[in-house]
C-alpha cells in the first residue's frame, strides 16, 4: 500500500471540512435555526486558525542558517559569532536563536555553554 504524504492531504481534508460546515450552516439556517449555525461557524472558524497557526509553526524558519542534522551541524565559529556581543548567558542565548529560530531553547543554551566563552 502506497504512502500519502499528509501536506499534500490535509488541504483536501480542511475543503471537505469547510464544505461539510458550509452545508451544515446553511441547512441550520434555512431550519431558522439560529444557535446551530453560529456555533458551527464559530468551530469551523476555530479549527481553521488552529489549522493555520500549526501550519504556520511547521514551517516556521524555513529559510534558517540551520542544517537538517539540526543544532550538531552549526559550526562553532557561528556560535561564537552570535555570543561575541551579549553580555550575559540569557542575551548570548536570545542572540543565537535570533541566529538560528530553528533552535530550542535547551539546544541554543547547550550550544552557548559549549562555546569558549564563560559567563558570571
Amino acid at each position: 500500500m502506497r504512502k500519502v504524504s499528509t501536506e499534500r492531504l490535509e488541504p483536501w481534508l480542511v475543503a471537505l471540512m469547510a464544505a461539510a460546515f458550509a452545508l451544515l450552516i446553511i441547512d441550520d439556517l434555512a431550519e431558522h435555526d439560529w444557535w446551530t449555525a453560529g456555533l458551527f461557524t464559530v468551530s469551523g472558524i476555530v479549527l481553521l486558525a488552529t489549522y493555520r497557526s500549526d501550519r504556520s509553526r511547521s514551517r516556521r524558519g524555513a529559510g534558517s542558517n540551520e542544517q537538517e542534522d539540526g543544532p550538531a551541524a552549526i559550526p562553532a565559529s557561528e556560535i561564537e559569532t552570535a555570543v561575541a556581543n551579549a553580555n550575559s548567558e540569557v542575551a548570548a542565548v536570545k542572540a543565537v536563536r535570533e541566529k538560528f529560530p530553528n533552535l530550542g531553547l535547551k539546544e541554543a543554551l547547550t550550544l552557548v555553554r559549549a562555546s569558549s566563552r564563560s559567563f558570571k
